[in-house]
C-alpha cells in the first residue's frame, strides 16, 4: 500500500470539500506519480479537512471503515486496483476560492429529462458536468430540505480537463428516486462517457 497526502481548498461558501476538487487533485496525483487511470470514485461522507490517499495493489486488503471516499483504477500494468481517502485530522483547510455556479446554470437548457450545455464557460469539464447534473436534479425534483450532492462517478473513458468549441454536454437522468437519489448519463457529443450519481443530504 502507498499513502499520499492531499491538500484542498473550500469553494465558495462551502464548509466541505467539493467532489470536483477531490477528483481533480486525484487526477493530478495519478498523472504525476504514473499510477494509472481512475475508473470510478464514490463519496461516503463530506470531507472537511485535508486528507490521506491510500493506494492498494490488487492483492491488498482494503480498510473501508474510515474511508470518506473510495474508488477503482487501472494501474500501468492493466490490473484493476483500489484506493480510499480518509481525513487528515491534523491538517485543516485554510484557503478558499470563489466559485459561482450560476455562470454555468445560466447557459443550461433543459428538455424533459435531459440538460444541455454547449457554450464554453471557462470552468473545467468535471465542474461543468456536476453543475449541469445538479441543475437538472433541482429542476426535475426540487427539495425543500437538504440539497442534491454529487456522490459517485463511473467513467468509461478519460474525461477531458476542458471542452473544445462545439463539444456539447448532455446529461440524461436515467433513474430518479424522488428527493433521495438519481443516476445520470453523461454524453460528450454523441458519446456516453460517464455515469453520475447524486443523493440528497
Amino acid at each position: 500500500m502507498k499513502v499520499f497526502e492531499l491538500s484542498f481548498i473550500f469553494k465558495g461558501d462551502r464548509n466541505y470539500v467539493q467532489g470536483t476538487n477531490i477528483y481533480t487533485e486525484l487526477i493530478k496525483l495519478f498523472r504525476k506519480e504514473n499510477l494509472g487511470e481512475i475508473k470510478s470514485i464514490r463519496f461516503n461522507k463530506l470531507l472537511k479537512t485535508n486528507a490521506f490517499l491510500e493506494i492498494y495493489s490488487k492483492n491488498d486488503t482494503i480498510n473501508k471503515s474510515e474511508a470518506y471516499a473510495e474508488g477503482n483504477f487501472t494501474d500501468i500494468n492493466g490490473d484493476r486496483c483500489c484506493f480510499s481517502i480518509s481525513p487528515n485530522l491534523d491538517s485543516e483547510i485554510d484557503d478558499r476560492s470563489d466559485f459561482d455556479e450560476d455562470l454555468i446554470f445560466s447557459q443550461i437548457f433543459v428538455n424533459e429529462k435531459s440538460a444541455f450545455l454547449k457554450k464554453l464557460t471557462g470552468f473545467t469539464f468535471i465542474e461543468e458536468i456536476i453543475a449541469i447534473t445538479k441543475y437538472l436534479n433541482n429542476t426535475l425534483c426540487p427539495v425543500k430540505s437538504g440539497k442534491w450532492v454529487f456522490t459517485k462517478l463511473v467513467s468509461f473513458e478519460s474525461l477531458p480537463k476542458e471542452r473544445n468549441v462545439g463539444n456539447e454536454i448532455k446529461i440524461f437522468q436515467k433513474q430518479l428516486i424522488a428527493k433521495r437519489f438519481s443516476k445520470n448519463q453523461v454524453y460528450l457529443g454523441p458519446n456516453l462517457i460517464a455515469l453520475l450519481e447524486f443523493c440528497v443530504l
